[in-house]
């Protein structure tokens, strides 16, 4: 039988989603602005500054981060000035490409008898 470790315990209620005051997001997103990461102290203060806990801060740049890398994935074109960029594939994907090429060449190749 298969037993759940009490860390992984499914049964336990899930932790309430923080919502965060407009007070708070504008000056979690103003510090984001100077820079995406945060020392020690740094985060300790602005946590303290917020009345939230230095973990939920943490977590707050680590969610924003994924965001602003997701939105800069997603939309290319705005910093190309409109123009999608066309990736050229890189040496090791063409060399990678090239022996299985000349793989199945050599592989399938008729010899005649």
């Amino acid at each position: 039988m298969l037993e759940i470790p009490a860390k992984l315990d499914l049964e336990r209620p899930k932790r309430p989603r923080t919502v965060f005051t407009d007070e708070q997001l504008e000056k979690l997103e103003h510090a984001f602005n100077n820079s995406g990461y945060l020392s020690g102290a740094t985060r300790a203060k602005l946590a303290e500054s917020l009345g939230l806990s230095d973990n939920q801060v943490k977590v707050w740049f680590q969610n924003r981060r994924t965001k602003q890398k997701k939105s800069e994935l997603k939309e290319p074109e705005k910093s190309t000035g409109g123009a999608a960029k066309t990736v050229s594939p890189s040496l090791a994907e063409f060399q990678i490409q090239n022996y299985y090429q000349t793989f199945w060449n050599t592989a399938f190749r008729i010899i005649p008898s």
